[in-house]
C-alpha cells in the first residue's frame, strides 16, 4: 500500500498533523487540520492508541486547549 504525501492531503489555510500506521498494519492514518494562525503545536506522549494526533492550542492568558 502506498503512503499520501502531505502535498496530497493538504487544504489551503490549515495547518497539517498526522500519525500513520506503521506499513504492515491494517487499516488508515489520522490527519488532524487546524486554522492557520492558531499557532497549534503536536504534542507527543499522550495515550496508548496508535491511531491519534494531538496538538495544543494557546487559548488566553497562560491556558492550552488539548485536541485529539
Amino acid at each position: 500500500m502506498r503512503r499520501l504525501s502531505d502535498a496530497e492531503v493538504l487544504i489551503d489555510g490549515y495547518d497539517l498533523f498526522r500519525c500513520d500506521r506503521p506499513i504492515k498494519m491494517r487499516g488508515g492514518d489520522v490527519l488532524l487540520y487546524v486554522k492557520k494562525g492558531l499557532q497549534a503545536v503536536k504534542v507527543e506522549g499522550i495515550g496508548d492508541f496508535p491511531e491519534q494526533v494531538w496538538c495544543k492550542i494557546r487559548v488566553g492568558s497562560g491556558y492550552d486547549l488539548l485536541i485529539v
